[in-house]
């Protein structure tokens, strides 16, 4: 057997690490004593203790290949491979390198001497001489579950010894579930180690082809499982666990924790029996507990977790082992509140709190009568986030919201008067700052509303909030998929873990609804709530008011997403983690980047060695504050001083003051926003509405420049007053923003990019400014590109790992908006701002690119390259820099060419699809190559257009005289898109835009580029107005193609175009936004953005304006 500590991982080694042949019912043989195993799953923090004894002071440092091995794995998982990073690490800690030197060397550390009481669990385990299988199914439930039931009867026979009578409370049957769960729980730990060893040990035995043709026979053989488990049961276990002496550990202390929190389960059930009888039990004996489902929630504080009871009489409690304190002051609020005649109804469960733990009555979720009852429920839904939002309430997320009848219930409080830390990130401005403080105290950080959540891949996109989840969702995250269980044809593999709707969802025969559909009675709740409460507002700041009581009650404060300790936990359940404890210890070490950026020791660090502690339990991790306190409270019972910026208590008494009509309408939008976010797409489907022939559309009479000009300065007054300003001179804005990569809008701060974000606002600012001369429009400019600029500056390389090579979502587009905005308002230092962007389109960003499309891939650098190589502001050097890196992704282009199935060469631009069109597909990509080859002199990049362009050309259909759309055929669609992103008008631009030499009409002699035009010039007037996929798109390919081909027809069929968009918004909003359709959802949303919201409405007009000053954005002109 094994008992090297290097070499190879695990998964590397085909060697069986115990001898079946030996294996018989005996104790642990001197030859692996459990001592020994105690000191190889020592902990990394219990060594570090150890190596701070004074005898090891000057010792001299070892040089073994282990630790320094070790050592490497430590820096990289702590300080991203930096030594100072590490260094700073360990001072914070009161550690040098030495001292963490010894601590991975065993020559150097001495043994604790100390036994802890999990080794007698393991000692009795290995002890237990019984070889029967508890009865769970033919096959059992879960991989290799009778390999440790010695564990699960060591637990049994110790909670029986201490329950004493207790223990008949409950049925057989709710005494298994508990050791169910306790065998489940050990099986999660030791499975990914027992299939590593059953893989290895079947493979002596079984040739692959003949596992291959057993599988393939359907046949399910337990054999060879057979005689593997009966070899661990038989003595085998203690061989490798003596390998495995991390799992050793684990196994025994959720043994050893197991036994500690049931005997406290079943004394409180025992204590509070006549109490609970007259809680829960009404008029009729509650019996004894016949059902018990056991671990539903995180474990914390020593494997904690709610248990669900359902006793004879057919009454369900939930016991949950945590103070309740808060959910007795939320239940005497709603009391309050309902005394005084809240608009709305609440469900309010039963309780019983009691010194550190209660019970509360089981929530079902219950389906709805009928419609009414689903919109009584939307409205109550509303009311109750608005209390969520008072109380300052965070991660009411599906699985802590249930709907029972006509009422949302929060089964789960433990997070309301949430805690803001004292410490601001390190990066970004002080508007970004403001904004997030402003999301930060706002009703979208319940996590009640819907919000997106991106997977750490960029493409996995999952909604998890209370009022979300409507249908299957796959996540980021991976969970282990067992096929054959317990059969010699057993494996083991990673999927994609899938969320399915919850009871979180009302259901009204048939699938769950959603709250988007009833937008209306969400904000009608809240708002009649939010009115409520400013009318109380004196009675709940009273000192004896129903505030009060949430003081001294403990809340949970979440230092991060709770999510990255249960990933943390599965990738430590790995075998090669659970050998050595030094190994467990180094992978936890990344909880420690968190603080890494810090340049002194932060106040919250100790609570870095409290999360490793309770995950080494292994637990997830609780930390609480007293919302009266701005300390946090470790496992310890030590409290940290001073890290929040106050109580929390405090905070809410100043929302309470807050209250006004104001502050309602800050949090309607932000409700509509959110709601908005959670159902718009790209609005490609979205029809026609009105012939250009109609009356008042056609016959719109075109704008003067000075109408124009007034009209575009309105907008620019509109969109100074909804930024968010900072004392730095920065200014972000709060809107739905659309994420191109996961193709959804996200309710947040304006980001850095061209497409929605502060780039691209800016640049429209910019020419606003040009146009008026106006200086404080030039400062609004600088102040929306302020965040932009610094994060080029501060943090580089994750800027443009952010953003990505593109021109509307990426660095392209970043170059582009510096490039112009400088030559607009004759700052000089957006254009070395701009160069500083140009060098962060590496050879890595390039090979990297997926997408290799105009908006996020490869195409768009080249565009935004060329813009900055062509300004008078460029250097010479620079200027061949940019050009050269725009070569590179030239050359990046013509290595993505593939094959299509009409036999030309194209981009499959979305991984699978050979798509037409501007944003995504060929046109796009040719109009940059195009660019190119005229810059850098290379036939080659012109011949690959070329190619597309006649690719493209074969999906070209005569009788629409447009292009076929493949996304929206893929999908059941329409075949053809008339907008720049997609369709006749981008691909006819891309055309038109190609040459940089005069064209006269020779272009129109291609027919299609004239029936495109036909095309774009006959569409109707559409319920979208912006710049990417709505009617100002189509204006400006109008515009440019009228002046470029010396066509006044098109120019003139542009202006009337425009007239009628400014008709139909005028006539609800002669000088805002609000009239424009800027998303056939949500009109009322506000939507700063270039491509999809105000700026591009201010561009688009200032541009009708003044076609000579300003380009064409459409084009990156």
């Amino acid at each position: 057997m094994h008992t090297s500590r290097s070499g190879p991982p695990p998964e590397e080694r085909h060697v069986s690490l115990f001898n079946p042949a030996r294996s018989s019912a005996r104790p642990l043989t001197p030859a692996v004593p459990v001592d020994r195993i105690v000191a190889q799953a020592r902990t990394l923090d219990e060594r570090l203790a150890a190596a701070r004894s004074p005898w090891l002071s000057g010792s001299s440092e070892s040089d073994g290949l282990d630790v320094e091995r070790r050592l490497h794995e430590w820096r990289h998982a702590a300080a991203a491979g930096e030594d100072d990073q590490l260094a700073k690490r360990l001072a914070w800690d009161g550690l040098t390198l030495g001292q963490a030197r010894a601590a991975l060397d065993d020559r150097l550390l001495p043994s604790s001497g100390h036994r802890p009481a999990w080794a007698d669990i393991l000692q009795d385990a290995l002890d237990d001489r019984d070889v029967t299988v508890r009865q769970t199914g033919a096959s059992g439930s879960m991989p290799f579950e009778e390999v440790l039931e010695p564990f699960v009867r060591v637990a049994g026979r110790r909670v029986m010894a201490g329950a004493g009578t207790a223990w008949k409370r409950l049925s057989e049957s709710a005494r298994g579930a508990l050791a169910e769960g306790l065998s489940n729980t050990l099986c999660s730990y030791a499975a990914q180690t027992l299939q590593l060893e059953f893989t290895v040990w079947r493979s002596t035995r079984q040739s692959g082809l003949d596992r291959l043709a057993s599988s393939l026979s359907g046949r399910t053989d337990r054999r060879l499982y057979t005689a593997f488990t009966t070899a661990l049961r038989e003595g085998g276990l203690a061989d490798l666990l003596a390998e495995y002496a991390v799992l050793a550990r684990l196994l025994s202390v959720v043994t050893e924790l197991w036994i500690e929190a049931t005997l406290e389960f079943v004394g409180r059930l025992d204590a509070d029996w006549p109490t609970l009888q007259e809680v829960f039990g009404s008029h009729e004996p509650l019996g004894r507990v016949i059902d018990l489902r056991p671990s539903l929630s995180d474990p914390h504080r020593g494997r904690r977790s709610v248990i669900a009871l359902t006793f004879a009489s057919g009454a369900r409690v939930v016991y949950k082992p945590k103070d309740l304190g808060v959910d007795a002051a939320y239940d005497r609020l709603l009391a309050w509140l309902a005394a005084r005649g809240a608009p709305i109804e609440f469900g309010r469960p039963a309780l019983l709190v009691r010194d550190g733990y209660g019970w509360v009555e089981f929530v079902a979720h219950s389906p709805h009568q009928d419609s009414a009852e689903t919109h009584r429920y939307y409205r109550n839904s509303g009311g109750v986030l608005c209390v969520l939002h008072l109380l300052g309430a965070t991660d009411c997320h599906f699985e802590n919201i249930i709907a029972a009848g006509e009422y949302p219930v929060p089964v789960d409080l433990e997070t309301l008067l949430h805690h803001h830390t004292a410490e601001r990130r390190r990066s970004g401005t002080e508007a970004e700052w403001k904004a997030e403080d402003d999301l930060a105290r706002s009703v979208l950080a319940t996590s009640m509303l819907p919000v997106w959540q991106i997977g750490d891949n960029g493409a996995s996109v999952y909604d998890v909030s209370g009022l979300g989840g409507l249908t299957e969702q796959e996540t980021q995250f991976q969970s282990a998929v067992w096929s054959q269980v317990n059969t010699d044809q057993m494996t083991m593999r990673f999927e994609r873990a899938v969320f399915h709707p919850s009871s979180n969802l009302p259901v009204l025969s048939g699938p769950a609804a959603g709250p988007a559909e009833h937008r209306q009675a969400i904000l009608e709740g809240f708002s009649a709530m939010y009115r409520f409460l400013i009318s109380q507002r004196q009675g709940l700041r009273e000192a004896d008011g129903p505030l009060t009581g949430f003081g001294a009650a403990p809340v949970r404060v979440l230092l991060r997403n709770t999510s990255l300790y249960g990933r943390l936990h599965q990738q430590l359940m790995q075998p090669r983690y659970l050998r050595d404890g030094r190994d467990r210890g180094i992978y936890l070490e990344r909880l420690c980047r968190l603080f890494m950026d810090r340049p002194e020791r932060p106040t919250m660090w100790p609570a870095v060695a409290a999360e490793r502690t309770a995950m080494e339990r292994p637990d997830i991790p609780y930390l609480a504050a007293r919302p009266d306190s701005d300390g946090l409270q470790l496992e310890t019972g030590v409290t940290i001083a001073g890290c929040f910026r106050e109580p929390s208590l405090q905070t809410l008494l100043d929302t309470v003051d807050a209250l006004s009509d104001d502050t309602l309408d800050r949090q309607l939008a932000f409700i509509e926003g959110s709601l908005y976010a959670h159902i718009a797409r790209d609005p490609a489907a979205v029809p026609a509405t009105t012939a250009w022939g109609d009356p008042g559309v056609g016959d719109a009479l075109p704008r003067t420049t000075e109408q124009l000009r007034n009209r575009a300065l309105a907008l620019v007054d509109e969109l100074a007053a909804a930024a968010v300003r900072g004392e730095d001179g920065s200014a972000v804005w709060i809107a739905p923003q659309y994420l191109v990569k996961v193709g959804r809008y996200q309710f947040q701060s304006t980001g850095h990019d061209l497409y929605g974000g502060g780039a691209g606002v800016g640049l429209a600012l910019a020419a606003a400014a040009q146009v008026s001369g106006d200086r404080a429009i030039a400062e609004l400019a600088l102040a929306a590109l302020r965040p932009l600029r610094e994060a080029l500056i501060e943090e580089p390389a994750r800027t443009a790992a952010q953003l990505g090579p593109g021109a509307a979502a990426g660095l392209g587009g970043a170059i582009y908006a510096l490039t112009r905005s400088a030559e607009l308002i004759g700052d000089d230092r957006l254009t070395v701002d701009a160069a500083r962007a140009v060098r962060l389109v590496t050879p890595a960003l390039i090979d990297a690119d997926a997408a290799l499309d105009v908006v996020s891939g490869s195409a768009g650098a080249i565009l935004g390259l060329l813009a900055y190589a062509e300004s008078a502001g460029a250097t010479p050097a620079s200027t061949d820099e940019a050009v050269g890196r725009a070569i590179d992704c030239g050359q990046r282009l013509l290595a993505g060419l593939r094959t299509t199935p009409s036999g030309q060469p194209s981009w499959a631009a979305d991984g699978t699809r050979f798509l037409t069109g501007f944003s995504h597909g060929a046109a796009g990509i040719a109009y940059a190559l195009g660019r190119l080859a005229e810059r850098a002199g290379e036939e080659r990049f012109a011949a690959a257009a070329a190619d597309a362009i006649r690719y493209e050309d074969t999906l070209f259909d005569q009788a629409a005289g447009n292009w076929r759309d493949l996304r929206a055929e893929a999908v059941g669609g329409p075949g053809h898109a008339t907008r720049w992103c997609h369709g006749a008008p981008g691909i006819v631009l891309a055309r038109i835009g190609s040459s940089r030499q005069p064209l006269g009409d020779g272009v129109e002699r291609d027919p299609r580029v004239a029936r495109g035009l036909e095309t774009t010039a006959g569409f109707g007037l559409e319920r979208v107005d912006h710049l990417c996929c709505g009617n100002l798109g189509r204006v400006e390919v109008l515009l440019h193609a009228g002046r470029r081909l010396g066509r006044d027809d098109l120019v003139d069929q542009a202006r009337t175009q425009a007239a009628a968009v400014l008709n139909r918004a005028d006539a609800t909003d002669p000088t805002g936004s609000s009239g424009f359709l800027l998303h056939p959802l949500a009109a009322r949303v506000y939507t700063p953005g270039l491509f999809q919201g105000t700026a591009g409405l201010i561009y688009t007009l200032l541009r009708l304006a003044y076609p000579d000053r300003l380009r064409s954005v459409l084009l990156w002109e």
